[in-house]
C-alpha cells in the first residue's frame, strides 16, 4: 500500500466515524487534513477514489481493504473536549446565572453505569464547579449542601479531584472562572494522572508493531514523561503497541563509584541489575532502594511496581536507551581484565544482555543509542557530545561517541539489530531547537520527543 492510499484510509475512517455513514468527498479531504500532518495527497487521492458515492466508497475500501481489518479506532479516556461555549455561572441550585467573569458548558451526557467522574487539570489556577442533571435537566444533588460542587478553587494548586455521579444523572455541566481556558481539563471516569487529549484516535493495523508488548528502560529521557507527550505513549499511539514505561531518571547501564549508601540504591536500578532482577524475579535491591534512597523521583515506587507487574513471558520486545548518564558521570568505557567489573559501561552492557535473554530468548532486545547533546549558558550555545568530553573515575577523558562506538560493537557481537539515535535522528548543532529548549540540551521537547518516537517506530517497523 502506498503512503497516499494510508493516508487515505485515516481520512476515510475518520469521515466514516463522524458521519456514521458514507460522507461525501469534502468531508474525507477534511478529516484527512485533520488526521495527519501531509495530507494533501491523501485527500485527493480519497477525493478521487471516494467521488462522494457509495460506490466510490466501496471502491476505495476494496482498493485497500477492509476498514476494520486495517484500522483501529480507539475512544480517549478524555470524554471533556474543553469547550465553554456559554458565558455565566451555574448557581449552587444548578441554574444559570449571570456572569462576565464565568464561561459554562453546555448539557454534556453521562453514564450513570460508572459511579464517579475525575478531574485533571494543569497547574493553571481556576475555579470549576460541576453540576448533574437527570434527564429533563433537572438539577440534582450528590450529597452536598447544594445542587452546585467545587471541584478546583483558585487558591490551590490542586491538580486531581472526584465527584459522586448521582444515580439518576444523564447530564453534567461545568463552570469555570477561567474565561480564556486554554483546554488543560480532563474528564474521566477513571483516575488520570495527566491530562490526556480529547477525542476518538485512529491506529492502523498495518504497523508490525500493532499489538505487540514492548517493555522500554532508560533514563529520564523515557521516565520522567509517562502522559500522551512521551515518547512510550507516542508509540504506542502511532503502533498500537502496548509500550511499558520500565526507566527511571538518572539511572545509568553501569554502577556508581563510592561507597556511598545511595549510589549503592541507584544501582540497584542500573540498566544491568534491572535485567538481572528480571531474570531471577528477585526484587529485593530494587525494593530497598526506592524505600530509602533520597534522590529518587516521585514516580520511582509506582514504577517499580509496575515493573514488576510486567509478565516478561509475554514480552515481544526490549528496548532500552542508556548511555548518557554514563558518559556524565565517572562510569569508564570498560574493563577487559575483569569481565565481573559492573562499574564498567562495556562489561555491563554485555552482562545486562546475557542476563535477559537466557532468561528470555524469546525476547528482541533492541538497543538504542544516546541522542546528540549539547550544552549551554544560559541559552546560548557553547558546544555539543561531538567535541566535549567527561572524565572517567581515573581523569582518563571520553567522548559520548565512544559510549555508541561500544552500544554498537556489543550489539553487533550479539548479533542484536541496533537504533541509532545519535547519528539517524537528525539532531545537530544547526537542528537542536527543533529537538531541545535552548537551556536544556539533554531533554528532548515535545517535538524532539514526537521525533524520537516517529524514528523508532520506523526503525521498528523494518525490524519486525
Amino acid at each position: 500500500m502506498s503512503k497516499s492510499e494510508d493516508l487515505a484510509m485515516i481520512a476515510l475512517a475518520k469521515a466514516v466515524q463522524a458521519s456514521s455513514a458514507v460522507g461525501s468527498a469534502s468531508a474525507a479531504a477534511a478529516s484527512a487534513e485533520a488526521a495527519a500532518e501531509s495530507a494533501e495527497e491523501a485527500a485527493e487521492y480519497a477525493a478521487e477514489a471516494f467521488s462522494g458515492t457509495p460506490e466510490g466508497y466501496e471502491a476505495l475500501v476494496g482498493d485497500v481493504g477492509d476498514l476494520n481489518s486495517a484500522f483501529d479506532i480507539r475512544k480517549s479516556e478524555n470524554i471533556f473536549d474543553n469547550s465553554f461555549p456559554n458565558s455565566g455561572l451555574i448557581d449552587t441550585s444548578g441554574a444559570d446565572s449571570v456572569s462576565a467573569s464565568y464561561v459554562r458548558t453546555d448539557y454534556l451526557p453521562v453514564d450513570p453505569n460508572n459511579s464517579k467522574l475525575y478531574f485533571v487539570r494543569s497547574n493553571q489556577p481556576y475555579i470549576l464547579y460541576v453540576c448533574f442533571y437527570d434527564s429533563e435537566k433537572t438539577a440534582l444533588n450528590n450529597g452536598g449542601s447544594n445542587n452546585r460542587v467545587t471541584l478546583f478553587t483558585q487558591t490551590t494548586t490542586a491538580v486531581k479531584a472526584n465527584t459522586s455521579i448521582p444515580a439518576t444523572a444523564a447530564y453534567y455541566r461545568l463552570a469555570t472562572n477561567a474565561t480564556n481556558f486554554a483546554g488543560t481539563l480532563c474528564v474521566s471516569y477513571s483516575q488520570l494522572d495527566v491530562v490526556v487529549p480529547y477525542g476518538d484516535y485512529i491506529i492502523s493495523k498495518l504497523s508490525s508493531l500493532y499489538g505487540k508488548t514492548i517493555a522500554f528502560f532508560g533514563d529520564s529521557i523515557i521516565g520522567n514523561l509517562n502522559d500522551h507527550t512521551g515518547i512510550c505513549k507516542l508509540i504506542e499511539s502511532k503502533t498500537g503497541a502496548t509500550v511499558h514505561n520500565c526507566a527511571f531518571g538518572g539511572s545509568r547501564m553501569a554502577y556508581r563509584y563510592g561507597d556511598n549508601l545511595q549510589y549503592t540504591y541507584w544501582n540497584a536500578l542500573s540498566g544491568v541489575e534491572l535485567m538481572k532482577a528480571i531474570a531471577t524475579n528477585t526484587w529485593t535491591a530494587q525494593e530497598t532502594a526506592v524505600e530509602n534512597m533520597t534522590g529518587g523521583l516521585p514516580y520511582f515506587a509506582d514504577r517499580l511496581t509496575a515493573v514488576k507487574a510486567i509478565d516478561f513471558s509475554k514480552v515481544e520486545i526490549i528496548l532500552w536507551e542508556y548511555g548518557t548518564n554514563d558518559f556524565s558521570t565517572e562510569v569508564m568505557l570498560s574493563n577487559d581484565d575483569d569481565s565481573t567489573d559492573m562499574y564498567a559501561f562495556k562489561n555491563a552492557y554485555k552482562a545486562a544482555i546475557e542476563a535477559i535473554l537466557t532468561a528470555y530468548p524469546n525476547i528482541l532486545l533492541i538497543p538504542i543509542t544516546p541522542t546528540w547533546r549539547f550544552w549551554d549558558d544560559d541559552g546560548e550555545y557553547l558546544y555539543d557530545s561531538n567535541t566535549h568530553t567527561t572524565d572517567d573515575y581515573d581523569g582518563t577523558a571520553r567522548l559520548l561517541t565512544a559510549f555508541v562506538e561500544i552500544i554498537n560493537s556489543v550489539s553487533k557481537a550479539y548479533q542484536l539489530p541496533v537504533i541509532d539515535d545519535y547519528y539517524t535522528l537528525g539532531a545537530n548543532r544547526f537542528t537542536r531547537l527543533a529537538y531541545f529548549d535552548s537551556t536544556d540540551g539533554v531533554h528532548p521537547n515535545a517535538n524532539g520527543r514526537k521525533r524520537i518516537a516517529e524514528h523508532i517506530v520506523s526503525q521498528l517497523d523494518g525490524l519486525i
